[in-house]
Parts: C-alpha cells; sequence; structure tokens
C-alpha cells in the first residue's frame, strides 16, 4: 500500500503566521514557533517510512529557508492552488490521488505532538472506510484521510469553528460516502494551547525530545511570551 501525507504549511514569516498568539508573544517569536511545529511534524510525519510519503503544501514563500530545510528531509514541496480551504484540500487530494497513491492523509501545521500512530491508524481505516477525521478537541480536526476524491469539500463548509467537524462529516454524508473517526487530538493555536503543549511535552520526559524536539527545545529557551 502507498499512502502520501499532505502537510499544509505556510512559511514561518513574522505576523503572517500565528497571529492568534500575539497576545503572549510577539510576531516574531511566534513565527519562530510555528517554524519549531513545521520541523518537527515534517521529520516524524512526513519523512519516508515503508508504506508512506510525504509532501509539504506551501502558502506563500516555498524557498523559506524553514521549508527549504524540511524539503531537504526529502519532502517534496507542492503549490496550494485554490481560493478557499475546502479547494485547496480538494486539489491536494486529486493531486495525490492522480499520481497513484493508494490513499491521502491531509494534516495541518498545528499539532506538534500529533503521533505516528495516528496516521498508521487512519491509513488502516482505508480499508472500511471511504474517508477518516481525526477529531481535534475544538471542534475541527487535525487530519482527514481518504481514498476518494473529495469534491464535496468545495462546498460552504463553515472552517475553523467548532462545527467544521460537524459540517464535513454531513457533507461527505451526502456525497454518499462512508466516513470513520479516529481518535481525538489537539491543534496549538492560542496561548492557553501553548500553556497545554508546554506542560504535555515536560510529562514526556525523555520522549518530547523524540516526538518534538525543537519545539520543546524553543518552549524551554522561552518561559514565557
Amino acid at each position: 500500500m502507498s499512502h502520501l501525507v499532505v502537510m499544509f504549511a505556510k512559511a514561518p514569516v513574522p505576523g503572517k503566521v500565528k497571529t492568534r498568539l500575539h497576545t503572549e508573544f510577539s510576531p516574531e517569536a511566534a513565527a519562530q514557533l510555528h517554524g519549531c511545529f513545521l520541523r518537527d511534524q515534517a521529520a516524524r510525519l512526513l519523512t519516508a517510512r515503508p508504506g508512506f510519503e510525504g509532501w509539504i503544501s506551501v502558502a506563500g514563500d516555498s524557498d523559506h529557508p524553514v521549508i527549504a530545510e524540511i524539503a531537504a528531509m526529502g519532502v517534496r514541496r507542492v503549490p496550494q492552488p485554490g481560493d478557499s480551504l475546502g479547494d485547496r484540500m480538494a486539489c491536494a487530494v486529486e493531486m495525490g490521488l492522480d499520481e497513484g497513491y493508494d490513499s491521502v492523509t491531509l494534516i495541518g501545521s498545528d499539532s506538534p505532538t500529533l503521533p505516528t500512530a495516528h496516521i498508521d491508524a487512519a491509513a488502516e481505516m482505508m480499508d472500511r472506510f471511504d474517508v477518516a477525521f481525526g477529531p481535534s478537541t475544538d471542534g475541527g480536526y487535525v487530519s482527514v484521510t481518504t481514498r476518494r476524491l473529495l469534491p464535496v469539500f468545495r462546498e460552504p463548509i463553515a472552517w475553523s469553528t467548532e462545527r467544521t467537524l460537524i459540517e464535513s462529516l454531513d457533507a461527505v454524508r451526502g456525497a454518499g460516502l462512508l466516513a470513520g473517526l479516529g481518535a481525538f487530538w489537539y491543534d496549538v493555536d492560542h496561548a492557553v494551547d501553548v500553556a497545554f503543549l508546554r506542560r504535555h511535552l515536560d510529562l514526556m520526559g525523555p520522549g518530547a525530545e523524540v516526538v518534538a524536539p525543537r519545539t520543546h527545545a524553543w518552549l524551554r529557551s522561552h518561559p514565557t511570551g
């Protein structure tokens, strides 16, 4: 089985990313943290594992040093065409399936501790479902995995709200596709989420250096915003 993992990402430019963290972090600090998220997720979830390959779908400067570092890991850089988030997601799925992958997982760049087992389980769900969502605690989802085209994502869906998962499920089921749910995880969007992430990594002990070493090191060197 050949499975593709695509991470949607913005180049970590100050003032352009993680703007909801600016209540506690400067634009420069927020961009640095975002860059750590990107590199940690890419290293674990996008670099080649047996049966898996990874792309980074870039909005903004695809030659940014952080993006170039990820590409040097063996991750393919691809454009992010489309006017809406749903359109961009549908396009990414189409690109992956058109290149012959059996299934495609889309992830964001806000979950630096997302386990590899989460992606593995979603790929395995493709034996039973057309689409599998990885729900997030904020009402959206940290991943969506599919073996089918998803033009329904181009229909009106309340993105980045507490209804995103519900409306996405309704759209997929309305298209006659069988949808499943994986395990919950969390995104890091607000300052309170950073505090939770900090505690989570501290509780991991030495495991934090395996899961999110760059993020953990940055948080230890920045005890406050």
